[in-house]
């Protein structure tokens, strides 16, 4: 595996790059070659090592040519457009990758992002070159594996002689135990309180105003209830629920987010473009066994659209997305049955284990 970054760095990749390297480790003989120096890369258990700088990819061309990658071997490469080179100018990648192609080996990308899309002569510069290179990259590839569906049929046509697919993303956030009761005690969150978790950033597809919504039309119904919210961004959160009986927890470990999760009645998690994996909270919310409210849209993938009403509930608009919400506080039953559902979802089709074999198959 090519990976650009690893844990401790704050990066989802290098959160990706740990978590399915040790899925694929009990599964098949698996090394993999880090560029990040400092922080030095935490993956323990793994056969890892930093013989790159994913800031100089003109590194990768020594690594190409090192007489450990032999025929028959495989190579992964974990792509995002700005993880190697400035700015993501990285003319050296797609050469080692072809040089690993002369030699035998089979080479497989997970994409994780493509281009930039920034505005601007300097966006227009960076998206120009960013462009080229993921074009590059993914015709040195045997096989094109991207996070969402969308993209899949996208960038089939651009890549004709490599197998494209979809690889489904995890997770971060592991599932861990929690005494719900002492933990909301300690939350000063009262006995019988229903509590509305939120997790995640502020980007612009998170429909906070759908959120705010819900917990009014709570509020109006005389039914107390606590948003609670793990993130960063807490200021900006604070001004966009300013109605909302509002509980925000911060930057959080993953340990400490599953805990915060495992407080949680209803989880709410309404996006513009719609439920998918590229959603890590919201797999988290499905991963702990939560009652889901969320959204479909551009994003979402058949997988999400045959689960939607089964394993999640889906809201078309803000006023049914409070319906639904105000519905699954005042059923404990359907909550529960709504849980388990989520949890099975998830686990069949987001487990680490389960991508893993995906990527083996893929990657074959």
């Amino acid at each position: 595996m090519i990976a650009p970054s690893a844990p401790p760095k704050v990066c989802g990749v290098g959160d990706h790059t740990f978590l399915l390297g040790r899925a694929l480790a009990s599964r098949a003989r698996l090394r993999i070659h880090c560029g990040q120096g400092a922080p030095a890369p935490d993956l323990p258990d793994l056969d890892a090592r930093v013989d790159f700088d994913s800031s100089r990819p003109r590194t990768l061309g020594p690594l190409s040519r090192s007489p450990e990658f032999s025929a028959g071997d495989g190579v992964l490469v974990q792509y995002t457009n700005f993880a190697f080179g400035s700015r993501g100018f990285n003319p050296w990648l797609a050469p080692a990758m072809a040089r690993w192609r002369r030699k035998g080996l089979r080479i497989t990308t997970i994409f994780h992002e493509t281009y930039t899309d920034q505005k601007g002569p300097k966006g227009l510069a960076m998206r120009t070159w960013q462009r080229y290179f993921f074009w590059r990259v993914g015709l040195a590839s045997h096989a094109c594996l991207f996070s969402v569906e969308p993209w899949t049929r996208r960038y089939s046509a651009w890549f004709p002689r490599a197998r494209v697919e979809t690889l489904r993303v995890g997770s971060n956030i592991p599932v861990v135990p929690v005494d719900r009761s002492r933990l909301r005690g300690e939350l000063g969150i009262g006995e019988g309180v229903p509590v509305l978790g939120v997790f995640g950033g502020t980007h612009p597809s998170r429909l906070f105003d759908w959120i705010e919504r819900a917990s009014s039309s709570l509020t109006s119904a005389g039914i107390r209830h606590v948003v609670l919210r793990i993130g960063p961004d807490s200021e900006v959160v604070a001004r966009r629920l300013a109605s909302a009986p509002l509980l925000d927890l911060g930057i959080r470990e993953p340990a400490e987010v599953s805990r915060a999760l495992g407080c949680c009645d209803v989880f709410l998690s309404p996006i513009s473009d719609g439920a998918s994996s590229r959603r890590g909270s919201l797999l988290a919310g499905l991963g702990h066994g939560l009652p889901v409210v969320t959204t479909l849209g551009p994003s979402s993938d058949a997988t999400f659209r045959e689960a939607g009403g089964a394993a999640f509930e889906v809201a078309t608009g803000p006023e049914d997305f409070a319906l639904r919400v105000a519905g699954l506080v005042a059923d404990p039953g359907r909550r529960t049955e709504l849980g388990a559902a989520a949890r099975s979802f998830h686990d069949a089709h987001f487990s680490w284990d389960a991508i893993a074999e995906r990527l083996l198959l893929l990657a074959g």
